[in-house]
């Protein structure tokens, strides 16, 4: 975290955590940083009406920004319409970005109500003083590899087996998941009953106790980071053992759609012997092969991952 050299007029005041001092400038009254970190969640701008000027528009971006293992907070940036939507087309969630002349506020219980939750007791407020720029200093690969590490211990997620099980009960509760993604689907454009246009986008998620589970994402943010997930991996590096899962995992509906392309049998009247069906897999053609094989299984190692095997249907 870095401070802004306006003035000599500075002084700590205040400690965010053991290794990193917080230094916030005194300068005309107001308490301004500049500090450097990876984007982990982004909400798409919105219009606030303030009670005070209720004819007056007001827009705000929030998102959230980390500079290391343990630290991370909301930040909120406040502006008129076209200087919000022009800020929030500067970055995107996983990128480092810099921050300048941000005003540290207390964290309050209604304005954290609909945001994610962090780990620090304060919060950014970013007008239209601040800037905020992409970072591309040395140690940015530093700030990077945040992005890929969990924001909550191990223990804090709940399986997809726990919320198919506890659905009821979790209805309207907010929960936290590690999981597989399984596939993302076409992002769709959806008029809701109010005329509003908006977009639309449903992931196929699993883990170890569920094959499938449908999350449906509604804000532009996310749906832009969802896509550029890959199948059968997982986001978080803590989760080695879900990605062994997902790298070897076969889903029911694949193996249904392999079947659906067998011929028929009458029609299959090539004939294979076990040293010609290995010389194959040896030079994979790149194309389906059936044929028959007149042959005894003398040995067959269930836990292998070994994807040279032959699939059987009865």
């Amino acid at each position: 975290m870095r401070v802004a050299d306006h003035s000599a007029r500075c002084r700590i005041l205040l400690s965010i955590h053991p290794h990193v001092l917080l230094i916030l400038m005194v300068f005309k009254d107001s308490l301004l940083i500049e500090l450097i970190g990876v984007v982990l969640k982004k909400e798409s701008p919105r219009c606030v009406i303030s009670k005070k000027s209720p004819y007056k528009e007001r827009y705000c971006l929030g998102f959230t920004i980390r500079d290391s293992l343990d630290w991370f907070m909301n930040a909120t940036c406040w502006g008129e319409k076209p200087a919000v939507f022009y800020l929030s087309e500067c970055f995107r969630i996983g990128e480092v970005i810099e921050i300048k002349n941000a005003m540290v506020m207390a964290a309050t219980s209604f304005d954290e109500k609909f945001r994610p939750w962090t780990s620090s007791p304060l919060s950014l407020n970013i007008s239209d003083a601040g800037n905020i720029i992409i970072y591309t200093g040395p140690d940015r690969e530093q700030y990077l590899c945040y992005s890929h590490l969990p924001t909550k211990i191990y223990r804090d997620y709940y399986t997809l087996e726990d919320i198919n099980i506890n659905g009821q009960s979790l209805h309207g509760e907010h929960v936290n998941l590690l999981v597989a993604v399984k596939k993302v689907n076409e992002v769709r454009n959806i008029k809701t009953k109010t005329g509003k246009q908006m977009k639309q986008c449903e992931v196929k998620l699993f883990d170890e106790t569920c094959s499938t589970f449908t999350l449906m994402l509604w804000d532009d943010q996310l749906i832009n980071n969802a896509l550029s997930w890959l199948s059968n991996q997982t986001e978080i590096e803590e989760a080695q053992h879900l990605y062994v899962y997902a790298e070897n995992h076969q889903d029911i509906e694949e193996i249904e759609d392999d079947v659906n392309n067998i011929p028929d049998p009458s029609s299959i009247t090539d004939v294979y012997t076990v040293k010609e069906i290995n010389d194959l897999l040896k030079v994979p053609s790149g194309q389906d092969i059936f044929g028959y094989s007149y042959s005894f299984i003398s040995w067959f190692n269930v836990d292998a991952t070994n994807k040279n095997y032959i699939q059987f249907y009865w």
